[in-house]
């Protein structure tokens, strides 16, 4: 998996610039563990075509969204490279639920789709404002699973779909090891094609585009 391999480079990087680091690291730095409540809006582009379209007439555009309040948790490392930068690596599991309906009024070509299961490891490069405040960018890589189920299917269809992540942030650390975080960002995803859609066995395709903000609290070992 793609999230495997950029979890291990990561690391090898991390290992790689821990001798080049400076002995007295910052307040930030150690592992660290956490909670996390966001708000999230999803949004899913489309296009829907019919299977005997021979021009462009037979294609349909369209926008759905959803909002939702979700918690989630992660754990990962923080490295001091010097008085003032820092890099974190993070791994985050985040149980999204959102759903997507196309109702049909006849309840013949209904087609929903649902989002869950986000799992997201990511790299962020901070600067120290203060001993214990510090602001960060946030790059990384995500995946969730989709799935597409109805009447206005033939068969039930699943995707794992892979994303980028960016965002910025800030991080506040009390004297025990505590520390405040705030962040927000968008997540860009691959696209999906489902087939066999509507009663002329059409196609759709279309992407997910996630923009979020975050509240968390962790503790630094």
């Amino acid at each position: 998996m793609k999230i495997i391999k950029f979890l291990f480079i990561s690391l090898i990087l991390v290992s790689g610039m821990t001798v080049k680091s400076m002995a007295d690291a910052s307040n930030f730095q150690g592992f660290h563990v956490s909670l996390e409540a966001s708000a999230q809006g999803a949004q899913v582009d489309g296009s829907h075509t019919n299977a005997n379209t021979v021009s462009d007439d037979g294609v349909t555009k369209g926008t759905a969204g959803a909002v939702g309040a979700v918690a989630g948790a992660s754990i990962g490392y923080t490295m001091a490279l010097d008085d003032t930068f820092s890099m974190t690596i993070d791994g985050q599991w985040n149980p999204m639920d959102h759903s997507f309906k196309a109702d049909d009024a006849a309840n013949t070509d209904d087609v929903t789709v649902n989002m869950d299961h986000m799992y997201t490891i990511s790299v962020e490069l901070g600067m120290n404002v203060t001993d214990s405040s510090a602001v960060y960018a946030k790059f990384g890589h995500s995946e969730f699973e989709l799935e597409a189920s109805g009447t206005g299917l033939d068969n039930a269809q699943s995707f794992d779909l892979d994303g980028q992540v960016y965002a910025i942030g800030t991080k506040t650390m009390m004297d025990n090891g505590v520390f405040w975080k705030s962040e927000m960002g968008m997540k860009d995803y691959d696209s999906f094609k489902l087939v066999g859609v509507g009663t002329g066995d059409g196609t759709v395709t279309a992407d997910v585009d996630v923009a979020y903000g975050s509240m968390a609290i962790g503790m630094t070992f």
